[in-house]
């Protein structure tokens, strides 16, 4: 009876623990099954992150090569191992990477990239991640980015966020040409001339947008005013201009300034002809004063690359009538004066040719129909001249056609800087006129490319001032910081101005043939900008932080 009573119990125990064992399966299998398959979403989504972040290091890959590889320029040739292609006819270029690995030498995937260059000079970079590799591919992502090097893209952008940051006059015109196919008389159209600003716009009586006008989210439209002959929208998000980099205003400077006191004691002055002690060309003397006496001409010889002809002065000035010479075709001359002007006289000439230096460490001044000339070389050859206007006391470091009819001719490749402070000023029917070198082929692809760096100073133009008015938008562009850039009645500016600071006035009868990007502009009656479709290929001078438009996954 006791035997039977302890194997019923045993084979009660042997069911329960059968029974729990069940159970525990049971409750087990489907718990495994749980984890199992969440640990193969996590590692798909753990994959697909990864995959993303090959991806998106693709597009890194692909915008390095762009910025500084090509510095905007798809023909540069510097994408070393990557795959030429087209896309419906558009070029592109493409690399496969591999294996990518960590730091540490863990191979994560394979990553492509795909840049493409479209007609409108914007680039698209695709960039596409396989984990753990494009054969067996358990994860994989795209990003597209469009890229747009900051270039000149419209008749007026106006950062300022305050009502008339975008201030038109009655019976202004905004609209647009192409100085590629012909001049503003033959090739203008009604279309493209858009203008947009963080601020409002004010319209004056028949003033005509032919374009798009964009306000900033304080100022929606409503409704679309009849002044504008495109869209009107409302911006999204505001717009930037990127400031100008202190080293691009400098232009090196502080290396010139360092040459001039080292040139003071050592030059070629004792080259300069200065003629009969008699009947003198000019004086010189024993602290370096030039001066050039009425109706006479010097010579300033100049040397090669090797040895170029230097010259010091303390102030050069001439009288009406004098003409001064320097250097010669493909020759190399530099010119310092240090401490005072160079003041050129009524109907003074003074020529600079060759690659050549010129800096004033005090005011530069052209007088009543005078000339300074630099005749820099060819656009083609790669050099170029450059003049330093040097602000070293509060009076001092001014451009200035201070004459009635002074002009300042630029030939060939130039750069003009006016350091620290310095302005630029024109006096009425003053002119600067970009030429093309007497070196350049014939035909001549650019009259000349010059740019102007002015740094915290102002542009100051009077009446019927001509600036290039017998060039090309694209050939003269002015990068500033200073506040103010005045163009008073009837000037003729053709260019691209960059001035993220400034307030620009373009009063009556004024016009524009180019582009400006700055702080606020005001126009006057009957005044008019003319945006040049060309300037879509120009870009700014220097890298810009907005030049991504959109970073999207696909």
């Amino acid at each position: 009876m006791t035997q039977n009573k302890n194997m019923n119990r045993n084979g009660f125990a042997l069911v329960t623990a059968l029974l729990l064992g069940s159970i525990s399966i049971l409750i087990a299998v489907p718990y495994v099954a749980r984890v199992a398959g969440e640990y193969k979403l996590m590692a798909k989504m753990c994959n697909s992150t990864a995959a993303l972040d090959l991806a998106e290091a693709g597009i890194e890959q692909g915008l390095w090569e762009l910025i500084w590889n090509m510095k905007g320029t798809f023909n540069g040739g510097q994408f070393n191992g990557w795959t030429n292609g087209t896309d419906t006819g558009v070029p592109t270029k493409t690399i496969l990477v591999n294996s990518f690995q960590t730091s540490t030498g863990q191979s994560i995937g394979d990553y492509d990239v795909t840049v493409k260059f479209n007609a409108d000079k914007t680039y698209i970079v695709e960039g596409k991640g396989y984990v753990p590799n494009r054969t067996i591919c358990d994860g994989k992502r795209t990003v597209r980015v469009k890229y747009a090097p900051n270039s000149f893209k419209m008749a007026i952008q106006a950062s300022g966020n305050t009502p008339g940051a975008i201030t038109l006059g009655v019976q202004d015109k905004i609209d647009s040409y192409n100085s590629t196919n012909g001049t503003y008389a033959a090739t203008h159209t009604n279309s493209h001339g858009d203008i947009e600003t963080n601020g409002s716009i004010v319209f004056g009586t028949q003033a005509k947008v032919y374009g798009d006008a964009s306000q900033g989210p304080n100022y929606p439209f409503s409704p679309k005013p009849s002044n504008v002959y495109g869209n009107a929208y409302t911006l999204q998000a505001p717009i930037a201009i990127d400031p100008i980099p202190q080293e691009t205003l400098d232009g090196g400077i502080v290396t010139v300034a360092a040459a001039a006191a080292i040139v003071k004691n050592i030059n070629n002055n004792s080259d300069i002809p200065l003629g009969d002690p008699k009947n003198p060309s000019a004086t010189l003397d024993e602290n370096k004063n030039l001066h050039v006496l009425g109706g006479k001409t010097i010579a300033l010889p100049g040397g090669t690359s090797e040895n170029p002809a230097k010259y010091y002065f303390t102030s050069i000035a001439t009288d009406t009538g004098a003409k001064i010479n320097a250097s010669g075709s493909g020759q190399f001359v530099q010119i310092y004066v240090n401490g005072g002007d160079l003041s050129l006289g009524t109907q003074t000439t003074m020529t600079v040719s060759g690659i050549s230096t010129l800096y004033v460490g005090g005011n530069l001044s052209i007088g009543t129909q005078a000339h300074l000339t630099i005749a820099g070389p060819p656009v083609t050859s790669g050099s170029s001249s450059t003049i330093y206007v040097e602000k070293k006391s509060a009076n001092s470091g001014n451009l200035s056609i201070i004459g009635t009819q002074g002009v300042l001719n630029l030939r060939g490749k130039t750069a003009i800087y006016a350091n620290k402070g310095g302005d630029i000023s024109i006096a009425t029917q003053g002119d600067i006129n970009i030429l093309p070198s007497l070196e350049d082929p014939k035909p001549i692809p650019d009259p000349g490319q010059t740019t102007f760096y002015i740094d915290g100073g102002n542009i100051n133009v009077s009446t019927q001032g001509d600036i290039n008015n017998t060039g090309k938008p694209k050939d003269l562009s002015i990068y500033s910081s200073g506040l103010h850039i005045n163009l008073t009645t009837q000037t003729d500016f053709f260019g691209a101005i960059y001035a993220p600071n400034a307030a620009v006035s373009l009063t009556t009868q004024g016009e524009i043939f180019g582009a400006v990007a700055c702080k606020t502009i005001s126009a006057g009656t009957q005044a008019a900008i003319h945006f040049d479709i060309a300037l879509l290929n120009e870009q700014v001078v220097f890298d810009a932080s907005n030049a991504v438009n959109s970073w999207q996954e696909i």
